[in-house]
């Protein structure tokens, strides 16, 4: 049986063969098999596009394979070696025998800042490249992903207990109040609101204002495919019928920005707050029974009241 690896599109990047097999009769760039800057075409405008990473983020990555040699490793523009570690068999296929799941986990903490790629080794002769990836220790305007879902979904097995992750140049703009009701108006017209809904609506915006490439929107329409997503630790998810809208800078121009309709993942009715309480001081409460007398007010208390009286 031949070696075969499926290297899911909703891991948080995208790998090319680093000699994809050509023939001469065919001139196009296609999609899956060429970097960003090598499907541009000679009308378009020479932009070229780093995914972002900053020193805090992790990110994990999973495949599914019928052979152990995975391989990956973090490279520098020189061709240095900053990570290089082997892929970890997390599951076996009991659907598909001979088929395990493997999973590496990058960690950019102990990298400094600069032009990175992720060189995927398979099966110790194959050799994919990711997209140039830019280091920072902090990204302004940009948000981060994480994604998961409930069950296997897009060749991922989340099974696992794994959360994807992925950075982009992405924000959330102002408030756009919804509010689901149900009305009835009697035979002189005067309404009454049987039902109502109020609900939290965002426009999500991405790649504002200089674009984002192909790969990165196809990306996020998958992340947005799964059932958990996370926006900068917040859950949100696409709203009713929520569809990608394009903004076209220029036809010469080959990033876009895009825009699309989400809803808070859990819509609460409260602000939930959870203040931390010393166990150690204690309260005490006095109450001031009345305001002319001083002592026990009972039946039993006889006489024993201590007039009180106002000094100025």
């Amino acid at each position: 049986m031949a070696n075969e690896i499926f290297i899911p599109f909703l891991n948080g990047t995208r790998f090319y063969e680093v000699d994809p097999a050509e023939q001469g009769q065919y001139l196009t760039k296609h999609f899956d098999n060429y970097w960003t800057k090598e499907q541009l075409r000679n009308l378009e405008t020479p932009v070229y596009y780093k995914q972002k990473w900053q020193t805090n983020d992790s990110f994990p990555l999973q495949y599914e394979s019928n052979f152990a040699s995975i391989n990956l490793k973090v490279i520098d523009c020189e061709q240095n070696v900053l990570i290089d570690q082997n892929a970890v068999q997390v599951k076996i296929n009991k659907y598909l025998p001979g088929y395990f799941v493997y999973e590496n986990t990058v960690s950019w903490a102990s990298i400094p800042v600069g032009t990175y790629y992720l060189l995927l080794t398979l099966g110790g002769t194959t050799q994919m490249i990711s997209e140039p990836i830019e280091l920072a220790t902090e990204w302004p305007n940009t948000t981060l992903f994480e994604y998961s879902n409930s069950t296997f979904h897009g060749d991922i097995l989340f099974e696992t207990g794994i959360v994807l992750k992925f950075r982009c140049e992405a924000f959330v703009t102002r408030l756009d109040p919804g509010n689901e009701r149900t009305a009835y108006r009697d035979q002189k017209m005067n309404p009454t609101v049987l039902k109502s809904v109020p609900y939290r609506g965002w426009k999500l915006v991405f790649g504002y204002p200089t674009g984002i490439p192909d790969w990165v929107i196809d990306l996020m329409n998958w992340v947005w495919s799964c059932d958990n997503v996370l926006v900068d630790g917040k859950s949100f998810a696409v709203a009713e019928n929520g569809q990608f809208e394009e903004t076209e800078y220029d036809k010469a121009y080959p990033f876009r920005s895009w825009t699309l309709n989400i809803q808070e993942g859990v819509n609460r009715y409260s602000k939930i707050v959870n203040p931390e309480v010393d166990p150690n001081k204690k309260l005490i409460v006095i109450g001031m029974i009345d305001s002319t007398l001083f002592g026990d007010t009972s039946e039993n208390a006889g006489s024993n009241l201590v007039p009180v009286e106002n000094v100025n």
